[in-house]
């Protein structure tokens, strides 16, 4: 069907029953048309077939930054069957990404999906923005941010909404990033055996594809709103999209490179930030998994955590497990811990289960976790762990039992938020017709090119850190470091 413009009408039929490749399930130009059946070389044999993303850098761009976006193609490969291509000389000059440094103070994309794109690598400029590459590669590769679904905002077709919008906060030179754009990916059509996925798509509040929360929106529920604008991975949802948008299918008895992991929901306010996407990371000595949180939190089996002050449970606090010890995991001779589920067994919680969290008390509540990407639920004897990118639950039965325990301390909460902005506007002139989209009062460039059909993209990086320390005695800090850069460019 014919692609909208942003903030269009929706599609009388949900979008979500388009076909992907070769057709179009989301927005822009549509997926990269070149494949091929053989791995390139340095790429793991999974798939039966590759897709090839063609870029070259162009004019001088350092060492640094060279290393920093191969890192970030090497992601997308590594959990897709999608492979970024260095190339000295274009290939097809009508299809390519262009990687350089054309303004130093921004970060950018410059095209949606096949066709000539352009990469500005300015302030992603070394291994701490590597996230922000990979967001910029998904734009090239034809994903729009999270939070213009359909269904974000409004219902649509039974699904959403899932952001409270503030449009009061928002810049009017923004805007345009966070209307609805109805042509964006939110599910596919069933194409066939092997389809990584159809039907429609769950909203992703941890894409990296996601802007930050801030004071833009709500989420619904309200405790993902921490978890929005991460950049530190792919999220399970980011990898199904490309995967779906691109029918990536997977080779018979091939195991995935996504990271298998869980979500967490159902924390209170005070521990909002244990709620969200955690990712598995090993398995301890007794054969259980242990994960960890975007904010640096571990989940794992302690059998005694210290003299027998806790009896064996399930805990999370701010220290990595060890993998060979047999008690104490954390190593620090104490329980100190934000939560904890008392289990006489090592297999995951999976569900719903009543947990004691410390809520500046210690209070009884449920907490669930939902299993993403083959995530251990089961204790075993070998570190083995089972991986799939494509949409799948597991269930797994688990015996809990409970005992109440009553610990009183004293929590002191200190926040800090440091908010800096940078807003560029790049306009771009094509033969044919043009529309430029957003003004800059800080600083605007203006580059003409010739190209066919390019559409927006902005990017968005947040940053967080946090330090939490709990004792019997608590005190809490929580710094907070929100950097946000953007640059639009509109060629219609």
């Amino acid at each position: 069907g014919a692609a909208l413009a942003s903030g269009g009408s929706p599609l009388l039929q949900p979008a979500f029953e388009r076909p992907c490749w070769p057709g179009n399930c989301g927005p822009g130009r549509g997926p990269w048309q070149r494949r091929q059946a053989n791995a390139p070389p340095g790429v793991a044999d999974n798939w039966e077939e590759y897709v090839i993303l063609p870029y070259i850098f162009w004019g001088f761009v350092d060492d640094t930054r060279k290393e920093a976006f191969r890192e970030a193609a090497k992601m997308w490969h590594q959990n897709t069957c999608i492979v970024p291509i260095e190339e000295s000389i274009p290939t097809d000059m009508h299809h390519h990404i262009w990687v350089g440094v054309y303004q130093e103070n921004s970060c950018w994309l410059s095209g949606l999906g096949y066709g000539r794109s352009w990469i500005n690598l300015g302030w992603c400029n070394d291994m701490s923005r590597l996230g922000n590459m990979v967001h910029e590669i998904g734009h090239a590769l034809g994903m729009k941010h999270e939070q213009q679904r359909s269904d974000a905002q409004a219902t649509y077709h039974g699904h959403g909404p899932h952001l409270r919008m503030k449009w009061a906060n928002i810049d009017p030179d923004w805007r345009s990033q966070f209307l609805p754009d109805h042509t964006s990916y939110i599910g596919s059509a069933y194409d066939g055996p092997g389809d990584p996925h159809s039907g429609h798509a769950e909203y992703d509040f941890v894409s990296i594809m996601h802007y930050p929360a801030g004071t833009h929106f709500d989420t619904i529920p309200s405790y993902w709103e921490p978890k929005t604008g991460q950049r530190s991975q792919l999220s399970v949802g980011d990898i199904t999209q490309a995967l779906d948008q691109y029918q990536c299918v997977r080779k018979e008895g091939r195991a995935l490179a996504a990271e298998p992991g869980l979500f967490v929901g159902g924390a209170c306010s005070l521990q909002s930030e244990l709620n969200g996407y955690w990712s598995q990371q090993g398995t301890t000595r007794s054969g259980a998994p242990y994960f960890k949180s975007l904010q640096g939190k571990y989940m794992f089996y302690e059998p005694d955590c210290g003299g027998g002050a806790l009896a064996a449970s399930w805990i999370i606090n701010s220290n990595a497990p060890s993998t060979t010890a047999e008690s104490d995991l954390d190593g620090d001779g104490t329980c100190v811990v934000f939560a904890f589920l008392k289990s006489s067994t090592a297999d995951l919680p999976v569900g719903t289960n009543q947990w004691y969290m410390w809520c500046s008390a210690w209070v009884q509540l449920d907490l669930t976790l939902s299993l993403t990407t083959g995530a251990s639920t089961t204790t075993t004897a070998t570190a083995t762990t089972a991986t799939s990118t494509t949409k799948t639950t597991t269930t797994a039965t688990t015996t809990t039992t409970t005992t109440a325990t009553t610990t009183t301390a004293t929590t002191t909460t200190t926040m800090t938020t440091t908010t800096k902005t940078t807003t560029t506007t790049k306009t771009t002139t094509t033969m044919t017709t043009t529309t430029t989209t957003m003004t800059s009062t800080t600083t605007t460039t203006t580059t003409t090119k010739t190209t066919t059909t390019t559409t927006t993209t902005m990017t968005s990086t947040t940053s967080t850190t946090t330090t939490t320390t709990v004792t019997s005695a608590t005190t809490t800090t929580i710094t907070t470091t929100t950097t946000t850069t953007t640059t639009t460019t509109t060629t219609t």
